[in-house]
């Protein structure tokens, strides 16, 4: 599992000595711990500056491995006084510990704001780093395209762009967009895709979308979206990647068809995983035992600390079960790389009967040693109380339980709005969701629920002490 190497403005590799400073480490932890099943809302002013929920819209949190540390982005004018005339979409991360919250999509140094939206954020378990998208221009570079990818330093205020070429090639930018980045837990490698022609390959396409790596200590970029022992890259779009935190393993889904089988005609996309340690780039989207690949598209994946694990979505049929539904209906799957097995993870509680969701599940988050699976659901057999039409759970692969998560704080009733897009901390403690639900509010944090559609706000769930 990953490890949490740096506080706020602490050092890597540190130990600390004294009574004062352990039993000041020993009030932080419970403050970060507090009790199973507690809500906070996450998108909200720092106290000191009232604590008031964000005035805009806020999505899809991605939280530090210890759930102290809430990245997310809002579209809210009320977050950040150096940032009350924007009406981007910026970068927030949110200290539960400290009731603070900092602007991460800017320039170096605490400069300004991101001159433009920025999006698909992510920390790194550590809680020091940030990655995101961005069309901003200001953020340094040198930069081609019109989105980048660049990594916030929240120890040394520093932003680094990362999607660039290496530095032994010249360093220079993308020269087509970058999305969906994803970083290890002490934030030394971002994956990321890109339709850029300047990155390295061999990519086989220029037109196709590819996976690529950026070591920001060696400076260096390379394709991860390839055949095995250093061959070609995807005959067609390779994206969605997911960045093992403690590997140097990268998930992706694929439409190339010339990475490794057995590949079903009825599939258009599949899930491989790449090593770069070893150059081996295998399917993962598959029946156990190095059976026969799905019989429908496999695609968002992640990818547990070690790399061993991996959770996709896919409607096939063909994977294994008990599934219940539709015979479209989306399902979440697990693989191991390391037994070869296959098994379902949407799913009801043992105690319930253990069938399958009887609605679509969709986008899988993995605690770091796998054993949690947080995902989305318009099922109704999963248990409640929901009363939406979209819920987030988590379901224990050890206990075989699934716990509803988008609900108030001590047990109260699920969200009266959808509560989408969960995001696990690697530790499996805490769930982020995002919610434009107006009846789980905990008590003395009350959220936006103005505008139209009504705001989204950002909470996190706490799933164990």
């Amino acid at each position: 599992m990953r490890k949490t190497e740096y506080g706020r403005f602490g050092a890597p590799g540190v130990i600390f000595a004294g009574l004062a400073i352990c039993l000041l480490a020993a009030v932080s932890a419970s403050m970060a711990l507090g009790a199973k099943g507690d809500l906070d809302l996450g998108s909200r002013q720092s106290d000191a500056a009232g604590g008031a929920g964000a005035n805009s819209w806020s999505y899809e949190g991605s939280l530090s491995d210890d759930g102290r540390f809430l990245a997310f982005r809002s579209e809210a004018t009320n977050l950040d006084v150096e940032d009350s005339g924007s009406f981007e979409t910026t970068v927030y991360v949110y200290d539960f510990d400290e009731n603070t919250v900092e602007t991460v999509s800017r320039e170096s140094n605490l400069g300004p704001p991101a001159a433009g939206d920025s999006r698909e954020e992510e920390i790194s378990g550590n809680g020091r780093f940030v990655v995101f998208r961005t069309d901003a221009q200001n953020l340094g570079g040198p930069i081609v395209a019109d989105e980048n990818i660049y990594v916030y330093d929240r120890r040394k205020d520093e932003v680094e762009l990362i999607s660039r070429r290496s530095a032994a090639a010249g360093g220079e930018g993308a020269d087509a967009n970058s999305g969906t980045p994803t970083i290890s837990a002490n934030g030394r490698y971002v994956s990321f895709q890109t339709r850029s022609t300047n990155l390295g390959g061999p990519i086989t396409d220029d037109g196709f979308t590819n996976v690529y790596v950026r070591d920001r200590k060696k400076e260096r970029t390379f394709l991860v979206s390839r055949r095995s022992d250093g061959g070609k890259g995807g005959k067609d779009d390779s994206f969605e990647p997911s960045i093992a935190p403690d590997a140097t393993v990268v998930v992706f889904e694929s439409q190339a068809r010339n990475l490794g089988g057995p590949i079903k005609n009825s599939a258009s996309a599949n899930v491989y995983a790449h090593d770069w340690s070893t150059g081996r780039t295998s399917m993962v989207s598959r029946r156990s035992d190095g059976g026969a690949g799905v019989n429908s598209s496999a695609d968002v994946p992640d990818v547990s600390a070690s790399g061993r694990y991996v959770a996709f979505q896919t409607a096939a049929t063909n994977l294994g079960g008990p599934i219940s539904g539709t015979a479209d209906q989306t399902n979440l799957y697990l693989h191991d790389r390391k037994t070869g097995s296959t098994k379902l993870v949407s799913r009801q509680s043992k105690n319930d009967g253990g069938q399958g969701v009887d609605g679509n599940a969709l986008r899988p988050s993995l605690s770091n040693s796998g054993r949690y699976v947080a995902f989305q659901t318009s099922a109704n057999n999963l248990g409640g109380p929901i009363l939406a039409s979209s819920n987030s759970y988590v379901y224990d692969r050890k206990r075989k339980v699934a716990t509803l998560v988008s609900r108030a704080g001590g047990g109260g009733p699920g969200a009266n709005e959808a509560g989408t897009d969960p995001a696990i901390a690697g530790g499996g403690g805490f769930v982020a969701f995002t919610t434009e639900a107006d009846n789980i509010d905990p008590p003395g944090q009350p959220a936006f629920h103005g505008n139209f559609p009504p705001a989204t706000n950002v909470y996190r769930f706490q799933l164990r002490p």
